[in-house]
């Protein structure tokens, strides 16, 4: 059995343990064969080689952070025109990375921003900007400012003609626990139709109205709202 038919083996098991041990064994040699099998056809093998890619990198940073940059670069290089590839796969393997690998996030994190804005190198693909939407959520704390501006592209996404686009941008918005989707999130008319969004470890499939209901849920008050937000919340009313 050659390394990659060994991965694809290990990630059909979900056999994470495994792959960590290949990873500190074999470290770069993994992660490029993780980061082939992220294009799979197969949307199970892909995903779960964007998870074990997250961990597999964090390993390498662990030992030695240039390896693992060098990784992340790679996924940008596979992301661009001048590669020859499409580059399927590529932003949620980067959101994944970033977010299990936190001090990643301060060097690398605006660049996820940067391919929803028109002026920087916005992608033209859908499937690919639906990747980057799914990759802000996954990384959760994108911190105010790059918050701030993937803002405008996500509420006017929530709109977008493909389903799964406008439900991957609610679920993203209420990752980020945006409060100001609030109200375009509240006033959002949709079809009956089921998407499937990868989520804690396994893609779940339900209405877009079902994940624009719990996006609200997570954002608002009785939801999962951040206790030290609802701390100050209290704060401002005993002391205003």
């Amino acid at each position: 059995m050659n390394f990659i038919s060994a991965i694809r083996t290990l990630l059909a098991r979900e056999d994470y343990d495994a792959l960590a041990l290949m990873a500190r064994e074999h470290g770069g040699r993994t992660a490029a064969g993780l980061v082939g099998l992220v294009t799979d056809l197969d949307e199970t093998i892909k995903w779960r080689a964007v998870t074990a890619l997250g961990r597999t990198v964090a390993t390498l940073y662990s030992q030695d952070p240039e390896r693992a940059r060098k990784v992340l670069r790679q996924l940008l290089w596979n992301l661009n025109e001048e590669s020859g590839g499409i580059g399927w796969g590529m932003p949620e393997a980067f959101g994944e990375i970033i977010a299990l690998t936190p001090p990643l996030k301060k060097e690398y994190g605006y660049l996820l921003v940067a391919y929803l804005s028109e002026k920087c190198c916005f992608l033209e693909n859908d499937q690919l900007v639906m990747g980057v939407v799914w990759a802000l959520g996954r990384i959760r704390d994108l911190g105010p400012e790059l918050k701030q501006q993937a803002l405008p592209f996500l509420l006017e996404t929530l709109n977008h003609p493909n389903p799964t686009m406008q439900g991957t941008a609610a679920w993203t918005l209420g990752q980020l626990k945006a409060r100001e989707a609030l109200p375009f999130l509240k006033g959002l008319r949709t079809g009956p139709g089921m998407i499937k969004i990868f989520e804690q470890g396994c893609l779940k499939e339900k209405t877009i109205q079902e994940w624009i209901t719990e996006s609200i849920e997570k954002i608002g008050p009785g939801g999962e709202s951040d206790e030290r937000e609802r701390l100050e919340m209290q704060q401002m009313r005993l002391h205003p």
